[in-house]
């Protein structure tokens, strides 16, 4: 468990405004005019079956730093696939060679990865998507803008229990999926709901074995857990195949627009938890920020609130820096008022105020579903 340090010390200078990192051995003067940047090291997958978000995360990066302060803003960007290994080869890069002020983390996999060499070397670590449970114990230096998926498996349970006795899983093992199923049975442990669990690896392109034994135990639905909309897909297809009539339930990636383009009428009916929607959450300036963005990059291929906890993050690491020479403490102590709203961090580092939805598929557009 993180603990929250009380004091933020906050110095001010009379003609030079500066921010040093802990345990920096020289401070980062953003005086303007001085060609000392703030050098930000980002682990994201750029390629490979999750590269949507990864995509869209860069994305967001540059054209936030266009509008915020582009520059005092130098990016690294590292492509890791989603995988943890790859990520901490890019983690020691960023310490050792780049020398990053910050980090920001894509992956939950890759930010449980890297989290203790950047602990270990007190870099603060912003990550606008890494949603697992288990990053809210990852250290003293990690936040996040997107809330904690132990809310999304909660808020899941909350609508599933209501519908259904008995419930299924078919998750892929790894990272994100994996916390989530952990999450998911935390959630329904003082619930009467019985999960049963099938699990696959990455690799594998068959699922009618793990299907049919859930078929076996008259699970009446079934969560497809996955972080990868090739492989949410196909797994739709081969319970289609198996004319197994079920409710689908998902996590994410219903809400993709690949997803939905690929999948027609297979996709109707599939209730899901997702963020929140930015057409409703969004303040008048963010909304006018957002439409920006889209009319520069086009629609965001993973979830549009990507754009809003992505261009947050960054927002935080300017205006922080350059308030303190402890950001750290000044993240867990004040509220902030962002393009999403008033908000704040709890003493794990996870974003408070923002809530997860639930929405559902009609007519290959989601749309928010009100509980059984």
């Amino acid at each position: 468990m993180k603990t929250r340090s009380h004091s933020a010390s906050i110095v001010i200078f009379s003609t030079i405004l500066f921010f040093s990192r802990i345990a920096s051995a020289h401070p980062i003067n953003l005086q303007l005019g001085n060609p000392k940047k703030i050098k930000i090291g980002v682990i994201a997958p750029l390629s490979g079956d999750v590269s949507a978000w990864g995509l869209d995360v860069r994305n967001s990066l540059l054209f936030a730093v266009q509008k915020l302060a582009h520059e005092k803003i130098e990016f690294v960007f590292e492509d890791d696939k989603c995988l943890g290994k790859d990520a901490v080869t890019a983690a020691h890069k960023l310490v050792s060679v780049d020398k990053v002020d910050f980090a920001m983390v894509v992956c939950t996999e890759s930010m449980l990865a890297t989290a203790p060499i950047f602990e270990a070397n007190k870099i603060i670590v912003i990550t606008p998507v890494a949603t697992g449970d288990k990053v809210s114990a990852a250290g003293d230096y990690i936040f996040r803008t997107w809330p904690s998926d132990a809310l999304a498996a909660q808020l899941l349970v909350s609508t599933v229990a209501k519908k259904h006795q008995r419930f299924g899983t078919i998750t892929e093992s790894r990272g994100f999926p994996e916390e989530f199923s952990q999450a998911l049975h935390q959630a329904a442990a003082p619930t009467n709901l019985k999960i049963f669990d099938q699990a696959f690896l990455s690799e594998a392109t068959d699922y009618k074995v793990p299907l049919l034994k859930l078929k076996t135990q008259n699970v009446s639905g079934i969560l497809i857990n996955t972080n990868s909309v090739r492989i949410y897909i196909n797994i739709l297809k081969q319970i289609s195949e198996l004319n197994w009539k079920i409710q689908i339930y998902g996590v994410y990636m219903p809400g993709n627009p690949t997803f939905i383009k690929l999948t027609g009428q297979l996709a109707e009916g599939i209730i899901y938890v997702d963020a929140p929607a930015l057409t409703i959450n969004l303040s008048d300036h963010g909304r006018t920020i957002y439409q920006e963005f889209l009319h520069t990059y086009g629609p965001l291929q993973s979830s549009d609130f990507v754009f809003a906890s992505t261009y947050e993050a960054l927002k935080l690491i300017i205006e922080n820096s350059l308030a303190t020479n402890d950001i750290r403490n000044v993240l867990y102590a004040q509220n902030f008022s962002g393009i999403f709203g008033k908000y704040s961090f709890d003493r794990n580092g996870d974003i408070e105020n923002i809530k997860h939805q639930l929405k559902i598929i009609r007519h290959s557009q989601p749309v928010l579903f009100s509980p059984y």
